[in-house]
């Protein structure tokens, strides 16, 4: 299944209008309805702009001022339904941020999906997407897409997806906290292909040692400057993100496998990939270590945020999710413990 969304944006006197186009095999105008405009049929951008910009949409909003009419946003989702053989897999989504970033996410429960925040960055993407059609071939359908959570620190976004399947079960549940070691599994799409990944937890106390083991098979100078740049003193013993973030082996590629699920042995998924350090060695790529923000950390953001500003609707929503895992519950009790208005009940 898959979410195809291109946005424009546009400003009035009272509020913020947002135009959305969908492609396909061949560009929906979402405004069409208003415009009296059939279908346009070219798959050209030019002329996608060129339609956006006739004077209908001017007429039909009268004084309303229309700005950034060039600037488009196309923002993929796909969930891989046929194909995948693993369970675990049809909760894994690609995403595809103007056809240039590129990442993975997963789904939360219903239509809640769980990315990096750092696809989205310096890309001024809007809060709320909008798109409506159902593609007759596929069976693909778009939907409005609002995004719900941010946290740069944490390097996560959550998108809710305004579509059908509002009662579909997800990874929430199968969250659980950072093992101290043992084997991880990562499912994602590192180059645009699913993939799973197997690696190894490296413990706080055995990064330095892990990334030694790999510069002494090298004597090239350019590997360890290269790594430097990288950041990757921030993670070991001392460093300011040593104590934030969960290492590990991979040979998973960095690019694209960016916001995938991270699994203990047990199917507990417990880490938000977020990146790597590597180099380059003899035309292939070599994976010092990757890391993942705790997902037990993001899940208290993420609630603290919801109670902040008063959704107590999802709340309740996530409330019945966390249903049986100790570990949610016991930080939904503690954000929620203490707002004596706080309409939700934790046994």
């Amino acid at each position: 299944m898959k979410w195809i969304i291109l946005v424009l944006e546009a400003e009035s006197k009272n509020e913020d209008i947002k135009f959305f186009v969908v492609v396909e095999d061949k560009f929906y105008v979402a405004a069409r309805r208003f415009l009296g405009k059939p279908a346009v049929k070219q798959n050209n951008v030019q002329c996608l702009r060129a339609v956006l910009q006739i004077s209908k949409i001017s007429r039909f909003f009268g004084n309303k001022l229309i700005k950034n009419r060039n600037k488009i946003y196309k923002i993929s989702i796909e969930f891989n339904y046929r194909y995948v053989k693993n369970p675990l897999d049809k909760d894994v989504c690609k995403i595809t941020v103007n056809d240039v970033c590129q990442g993975t996410g997963f789904r939360l429960f219903g239509n809640l999906v769980l990315t990096n925040a750092h696809l989205f960055k310096q890309r001024d993407i809007p809060a709320v997407f909008y798109c409506a059609d159902l593609h007759p071939q596929t069976g693909d359908f778009t939907c409005t897409v609002e995004l719900i959570a941010m946290n740069n620190e944490l390097d996560y976004a959550i998108l809710q997806l305004n579509s059908r399947e509002e009662k579909r079960p997800g990874a929430l549940q199968k969250f659980g906290p950072v093992p101290l070691n043992g084997e991880v599994h990562i499912i994602g799409y590192p180059a645009g292909e699913l993939k799973v990944d197997r690696g190894n937890i490296i413990e706080k106390e055995r990064r330095e040692q892990a990334v030694n083991d790999h510069l002494q098979l090298h004597k090239d100078r350019n590997i360890v400057d290269s790594i430097q740049r990288q950041g990757i003193q921030d993670i070991i013993m001392g460093g300011k993100q040593a104590d934030k973030v969960v290492t590990y082996s991979t040979s998973t590629m960095p690019h694209g496998s960016s916001g995938s699920p991270v699994f203990d042995a047990n199917g507990r998924v417990f880490g938000l990939h977020t990146g790597g350090f590597w180099y380059d060695h003899e035309k292939s790529r070599k994976i010092v270590m990757a890391y993942s923000h705790p997902l037990l950390n993001i899940f208290k953001d993420f609630v603290s945020k919801l109670k902040e500003n008063g959704n107590y609707n999802l709340l309740e929503r996530i409330e019945e999710e966390a249903q049986e895992n100790k570990y949610l519950e016991r930080i939904l009790y503690a954000v929620l413990a203490d707002d004596p208005d706080e309409p939700m009940e934790i046994d």
